[in-house]
C-alpha cells in the first residue's frame, strides 16, 4: 500500500516533482500560517502593554508586519531543518529526548530572530540597530525567559503533531480531530 506522500510508478518525472513541490508547499503554508497567528498575538499582546505603560505606538501595524515576516522565515528554515535533520523516533523509544532536542534548536532560531526582529524595529524609528536589539524583552532576563517559554511552546505543539501526523498518517489524524471528511 502506498503511503500519502508517495508517486506511482506511472507518474513522470516532472509529475513527481509537482507533487513533492505542491506538498513542500502546502507544509510551508501551513506552518507558516500557525506561526503568524502566534506571532502577531505575541506581537498585539506586547502592543497593548507597552501602550499602557506609556509607549507611543501609533505604528501598530509595523511589528505585526515584523511577526509575519519572521513567521516567514522561522517557517521555512523549520522545513529545510525537518528536511536535513528530521526528527527519527524508534516505536519503541520515548519521544521526548528528540522532540526535547529538535525544539531546544528551533527554539534558539526564533528567540535570535527575535532579537534581530526588535532591531529592524528600532532601524524604522531611526535607533541603532544593535542598541535595539538590547531591547527585545525590555532587557530584562524575566521577560526574554517569559518569552522563550511562550515559543518553545508554541513550538512544541507543532513538533508534537507533526510527529503524531508522520505516525498516525496524515489522513487518520485528520480523521481523529475533525471527524470523518
Amino acid at each position: 500500500m502506498m503511503s500519502e506522500n508517495q508517486s506511482s510508478p506511472n507518474e513522470s518525472r516532472f509529475q513527481r516533482i509537482r507533487k513533492g513541490f505542491s506538498g513542500e508547499l502546502k507544509r510551508y503554508l501551513l506552518l507558516a500560517s500557525y506561526l503568524a497567528i502566534w506571532f502577531c498575538s505575541i506581537s498585539f499582546l506586547l502592543t497593548m502593554v507597552e501602550g499602557n505603560f506609556g509607549i507611543d505606538r501609533s505604528d501598530m501595524n509595523f511589528p505585526f508586519t515584523l511577526a509575519l515576516i519572521k513567521a516567514a522565515i522561522v517557517a521555512k528554515f523549520m522545513i529545510t531543518a525537518e528536511l536535513l535533520f528530521p526528527m527519527r523516533v524508534n516505536r519503541d523509544d520515548s519521544v521526548v529526548l528528540p522532540l526535547l532536542k529538535h525544539s531546544l534548536a528551533y527554539l534558539a532560531f526564533v528567540t535570535m530572530m527575535s532579537f534581530v526582529e526588535k532591531g529592524f524595529e528600532g532601524l524604522f524609528h531611526s535607533h541603532h540597530f544593535f542598541a535595539s536589539m538590547k531591547n527585545f524583552g525590555h532587557g530584562q532576563v524575566t521577560i526574554i525567559t517569559a518569552m522563550m517559554l511562550i515559543y518553545w511552546l508554541i513550538l512544541l505543539h507543532y513538533l508534537m503533531f507533526k510527529l503524531m501526523r508522520d505516525e498516525m498518517g496524515g489522513k487518520s489524524l485528520h480523521k481523529m480531530l475533525f471527524g470523518k471528511s
